[in-house]
């Protein structure tokens, strides 16, 4: 409550040494909180949320290079879309596009887009900014609603352990081509890449968040078709301190930074 008597913030948790209630609170904004009750009270009483189908990835320095874009652009980079008749895929655009501005005003990261599109009424057409290899272009896109369960199929892993020795010096994996066989085990999107077999923990890239199972589609901009790919590229990039791979686990892609001793 403010000194007047407004609601400025609705408690939802407190963090405390004694277990009383003393120490520090944590609350929803009252204008977050405002738009709900508004829901709530009118139409069939739910609350309903904007939806592009995206999954956007902060745009760091290291990724913007990767996507030939200016590292001083603030933007949300597309990591992949829920699947082609999401709003996002209709309206054409692709993992990789870096979205900078929504409706006219400019996105500076991946959570402030994903709480403006939250706020867009489904139906409503909304212009989107973005850049696609270092270009700029616009699209209006409706926006959905955002479904109970907006994810992704689910997959398996894969259990062989092939590697070769320069993904495993530098990374921390073996790799693997991806076969057919593995690519349909896997429900794989793209059915191609170099698939981790093996990690070691202490590794860059088990640093990094990877696993054993994830296929490597990118590596900065070269598209990684095999195992073969990805050894030649690790071997190109034998002094960057710093590279990005785009990855699917699980039927998602997704932009991960590995830095590297």
């Amino acid at each position: 409550m403010s000194l007047r008597g407004e609601v400025v913030g609705i408690n939802t948790m407190i963090f405390s040494r004694t277990g009383g209630n003393e120490g520090i609170g944590f609350a929803i904004p009252s204008s977050l909180a405002r738009k709900i009750y508004d829901q709530l009270s009118t139409g069939e009483h739910r609350v309903v949320r904007g939806y592009l189908g995206v999954n956007v990835n902060d745009l760091e320095p290291s990724l913007a290079e990767a996507l030939s874009v200016d590292p001083t652009t603030k933007g949300a980079v597309i990591a992949d879309l829920a699947g082609e008749s999401s709003p996002a895929a209709k309206a054409g655009l692709q993992p990789g596009d870096v979205v900078t501005a929504l409706g006219g005003r400019e996105v500076v990261s991946a959570q402030d887009l994903t709480m403006r599109v939250a706020d867009v009424a489904p139906g409503t057409s909304i212009r989107v900014d973005y850049l696609r290899n270092g270009q700029a272009n616009s699209v209006d896109v409706t926006v959905g609603e955002r479904p109970a369960n907006p994810g992704f199929d689910e997959g398996e892993q894969s259990r062989s352990d092939k590697g070769n020795q320069q993904s495993r010096q530098r990374l921390g994996i073996q790799i693997d081509d991806v076969t057919p066989q593995l690519a349909e085990q896997l429900k794989l999107r793209i059915p191609s890449g170099a698939v981790i077999m093996q990690l070691d923990p202490s590794g860059a890239a088990a640093r990094s968040g990877l696993q054993r199972g994830d296929v490597v589609h990118r590596f900065g901009r070269t598209q990684i078709e095999s195992a073969a790919d990805l050894t030649a590229a690790v071997q190109s990039a034998a002094s960057a301190r710093e590279i990005v791979l785009q990855i699917e686990r699980n039927g998602r892609l997704a932009f991960v930074t590995i830095k590297l001793d």
